[in-house]
């Protein structure tokens, strides 16, 4: 399927700044890589010449530093295409996507099984001087597109995935979210593997837990809200099939102990809270209960908002430091702590600007001297204003996330999920058992009855014996 990659050139530190642009563009133009084919053409200027019309292009503007050009690769599938369809596909993609303001080099190379053009650009705009811009999502809705849309004109196979209703494909972000859930789903599956006396009953605990689980090969589980399985082989070896049946065979369940995520809840005097402090506090409390009954509620479901607990803590200490009771009162603390910012940045711009006064206004070597011995108390009080903003845009900041979740559609499926009445002290809450095996037989202990007879008859026989020695014994007396 036809896809591009796109990389950038950074300016070199070690040798001349624009050397990696020089080297790239030498590169695709190698004649050993454009075959027979020997297709390669410039918009904006000559291939040959490329690399000294590019450089000329940045001295003109004063643009020599920074980025030094970008390098796209366009692939196709093996076996498609002919060197001029890549060709056309190319040109036509530099043109539309760079709207030939830019200096170009395009060359196809067919030394591998699957056609591919590489393109490099010019860093610098030749009509306005400004620096090209990449931003985040440019590959996704603007240049794998306009590929797409080129080889559908030729019937080429194109790269959908990140055009479907649920792509596989995710942003950083996301990733790096479900990267860190990794060692969560670690510890709630060694947990039910230790709990759990058989493979069939270890799938059962994860599927109580809220985990959606996948069987083949290898075992791999998803929570809602990922795009995609992780095998558990992958995150422990301790998880794998062998590892298991091991832990099956020879573990001990009353060594299982499940792992607490969640802070411990600040004790407060429920009786004085206003309803709205009570509300933010059950917020808090919900996800403390989740934990400890975490088979009830399936506390897989809960790992993005269990990851953000401390930021329920933020929020409710602020509510309760400043006295909030209704959402105005929150609304009106907002625009308290934005003008407490306003005036701090103020009060640091003045402080600025009357250090670089006082240091243009210095003459003589005393008014430097002087300068310098307050140069302290100055630095002092900077680092004091600027602990206070981080401190009050930390309270803007909860403030704001407050607001959000009053009207979030997540925190009222969350409040309907586990409904809370008297928050209970949470020392109080029994947590979980583990749920039986559904699956276990039970096992029937059969006794033949001939066996059952020679016993009886034995015990039968033996007492009379018994009381026989003992009468002899008796008569001897």
């Amino acid at each position: 399927m036809a896809i591009t990659k796109m990389m950038h050139m950074k300016a070199s530190s070690k040798a001349r700044i624009d050397i990696h642009l020089e080297h790239s563009i030498n590169y695709i133009l190698q004649p050993k890589k454009l075959g027979e084919a020997n297709l390669a053409g410039g918009i904006n200027c000559l291939p040959e010449m490329a690399y000294q019309q590019m450089k000329a292009t940045k001295q003109m503007f004063g643009k020599t530093g920074g980025r030094q050009g970008y390098h796209f690769v366009i692939s196709l599938k093996p076996g498609e295409g002919t060197p001029e369809i890549m060709y056309d596909i190319a040109m036509r993609f530099a043109k539309e996507a760079f709207a030939g303001e830019y200096e170009t080099v395009v060359a196809v190379h067919t030394d591998r099984e699957h056609l591919h053009a590489h393109i490099v650009i010019n860093s610098v705009n030749m009509v306005t001087g400004y620096k090209f811009q990449c931003r985040d999502g440019d590959w996704k809705y603007k240049f794998q597109p306009i590929t797409n849309k080129l080889c559908e004109e030729y019937g080429l196979h194109i790269t959908p995935a990140e055009y479907s209703k649920e792509p596989k494909n995710m942003a950083r972000p996301q990733w790096e979210r479900e990267q860190a859930f990794s060692k969560w789903i670690k510890q709630d599956a060694l947990f039910c593997a230790i709990s759990a006396e058989n493979m069939e009953h270890f799938i059962f605990l994860l599927e109580k837990l809220g985990f959606e689980v996948k069987q083949g090969k290898h075992i791999a589980v998803k929570i809602p809200g990922m795009k995609r399985f992780k095998r558990l082989d992958t995150i422990s070896e301790d998880l794998s099939r062998e590892s298991l049946e091991a832990m099956f065979r020879y573990g001990n369940a009353s060594l299982a102990s499940p792992v607490n995520r969640t802070v411990s809840l600040l004790p407060v005097r429920k009786a004085v809270l206003t309803p709205y402090q009570r509300k933010c506090y059950a917020r808090m409390y919900r996800l403390r209960l989740a934990e400890k009954k975490r088979f009830t509620y399936k506390s897989a479901y809960l790992y993005e908002q269990i990851r953000k607990m401390h930021e329920l803590q933020e929020e409710y200490l602020v509510v309760v430091k400043y006295d909030v009771k209704s959402y105005g009162d929150l609304f009106r603390l907002k625009l308290r702590l934005q003008q407490v910012d306003e005036e701090l940045c103020k009060a640091q711009k003045e402080m600025y600007r009357d250090r670089v006064l006082q240091k243009r206004s210095c003459k003589t070597a005393e008014d430097l001297e002087l300068s310098e011995a307050s140069e302290t108390e100055y630095r002092e009080r900077l680092e004091q204003i600027k602990l206070q903003k981080k401190d009050n845009r930390k309270k803007l900041k909860a403030v704001e996330r407050c607001l959000e979740r009053d009207g979030s559609l997540a925190e009222a499926e969350l409040e309907m999920r586990i409904p809370v009445g008297d928050m209970e002290d949470m020392a109080e809450v029994v947590e979980d058992n583990v749920p039986e095996n559904p699956y276990r037989v039970p096992e029937v202990v059969e006794v033949e009855n001939t066996a059952l007879d020679d016993a009886v008859e034995a015990d039968v026989i033996a007492e009379p014996e018994f009381e026989a020695v003992v009468d002899d014994e008796l008569k001897q007396r």
